[in-house]
């Protein structure tokens, strides 16, 4: 079976993770191990480092509702959106589309809009003639 190596000091965080998620769910070792059909000693070993086979990381997330990628390497899958920012780019969208009497489709402002969003979580926004050249583009 294979385990999960170190990952220069990855370990300590995928043992954290763990505790994290099985408290946030309300869960005790002894609860998480009977549900996983192995030992309390086994979690406990987990949450101080231990090694976690692969097949017994898929099983944890699933249990604890969250994701393998999270859970081995806090990545998220779904980054957390920031809904004022993506609200004021479908404005955006609107008020250039309207600017160049643009008859976009929903699908085409949710595109636009997405483009926008990204380019501002890069820290950079296309400025107007960009957004009117995609607008043309796209219309």
């Amino acid at each position: 079976m294979e385990t999960n190596a170190a990952f220069n000091g990855r370990k300590e965080g995928l043992s954290s993770r763990i505790k994290a998620a099985r408290v946030k769910s309300g869960i005790s070792q002894a609860e998480l191990a009977r549900r996983m059909d192995i030992s309390r000693a086994s979690v406990s070993i987990w949450e101080s480092g231990g090694n976690v086979s692969q097949d017994n990381i898929v099983k944890l997330a699933s249990l604890l509702k969250v994701t393998p990628e999270w859970l081995q390497y806090d990545v998220s899958a779904r980054p957390e959106v920031d809904v004022e920012m993506l609200k004021n780019c479908l404005i955006k969208t609107e008020l250039m589309s309207k600017k160049l009497d643009a008859d976009l489709n929903q699908d085409q402002q949710a595109r636009l809009a997405a483009y926008l969003y990204t380019e501002e979580l890069r820290g950079t926004e296309p400025d107007e003639n960009r957004i009117s050249d995609l607008i043309r583009i796209m219309a």
